[in-house]
């Protein structure tokens, strides 16, 4: 299939970024418990979030809905990053001066799982800047979603389905949001292509701070890889680059907790709660079987991104 990178995450309260160079222009996935007056006392929000940073302990934010708008203030710990990246996509940056004082958030949704599930939305161009939609708590039909507090209601074009992506970005970027039951399995296809009569612009991949790893390759390459891209610009290539990331059992403070459920891809490759895989070279419209055989339910974060040329020799390939 190509070649694998294995990352453990982190805390992930500490808004600290996960490096992946092949899904760095990503701002932010995240997942938030927001307070609210009636019976439920938190709701599950997706969409556009500016978050700014109160203080040690809180952070305040506004989350956009067309002509709706809520600014609420949250304690940090109903806020847990489930995947950070650079921010930083075409004629577009970070808001603000630095990602310590403001930064966009794209906060998924939850649903239950009686099987395997993924989420899905689809961004018109014209949205895709800055005007994500709004995703509250979205019901099993996936037909409307909507916050009961403060009266915050939107109708995406949701469709469930294991090939309809979440978010679309840039010109080939597709994420899902996936769940699979235990003995459930899902096939991913990757995606072809984009037929275009010129290539994309290349990206700048700023340099991100590394969780701890799980090294694929002998002692030392890692530093020598990171020396070599950095004397050199990527180009895109014409195979694809998925990343997946399980974050099954994250507590509220953003630490992992021991949980049954475990991915099976192909290679015999198993990853359990916390790890992320990066598959690069992978080779358009190939299958990807993945299975969960834990105990427990598996939520998986899956990129599919184009594969950008890369000579170093580091990796292992599966």
């Amino acid at each position: 299939m190509g070649e694998a990178h294995i990352f453990k995450t982190f805390p992930s309260d500490a808004l600290v970024p996960l490096e992946d160079e092949g899904v760095g222009r990503l701002k932010g996935i995240y997942e938030a418990w927001i307070p609210k007056r009636g019976a439920v006392t938190r709701d599950r929000l997706s969409g556009v979030f500016t978050l700014v940073f109160l203080n040690s302990s809180s952070c305040e934010g506004t989350i956009s809905c067309h002509n709706t708008s809520l600014t609420r203030r949250i304690r940090k710990h109903y806020v847990q990053c489930l995947y950070s990246g650079t921010g930083v996509r075409r004629g577009c940056g970070l808001i603000g001066d630095s990602p310590c004082t403001g930064i966009e958030l794209w906060i998924k949704g939850s649903l239950p799982v009686t099987g395997p599930w993924v989420q899905s939305m689809y961004v018109p161009p014209d949205e895709r800047l800055n005007k994500l939609c709004l995703v509250a708590a979205p019901r099993s039909d996936f037909s409307k979603a909507i916050n009961m507090g403060h009266s915050l209601m939107e109708r995406p074009n949701l469709i469930a389905g294991p090939r309809k992506s979440v978010f679309e970005l840039d010109s080939d970027v597709y994420i899902y949001v996936c769940r699979l039951s235990p003995c459930s399995s899902i096939c991913y296809t990757a995606a072809l292509a984009v037929r275009s009569k010129s290539e994309p612009p290349m990206y700048e991949f700023p340099r991100i701070h590394r969780a701890a790893t799980i090294s694929t390759a002998q002692p030392g390459t890692e530093a020598t890889k990171h020396m070599h891209h950095r004397l050199r610009s990527p180009k895109p290539g014409k195979t694809r680059s998925i990343y997946i990331h399980v974050y099954s059992n994250f507590a509220k403070d953003g630490h992992t907790r021991t949980g049954g459920a475990r991915l099976m891809l192909p290679g015999s490759i198993q990853l359990s709660n916390g790890d992320g895989i990066h598959l690069r070279n992978v080779t358009p419209a190939a299958d990807i079987n993945i299975k969960n055989t834990g105990f427990d339910r598996a939520q998986f974060i899956l990129i599919d991104m184009p594969g950008y040329q890369d000579d170093s020799e580091d990796a292992r390939s599966i």
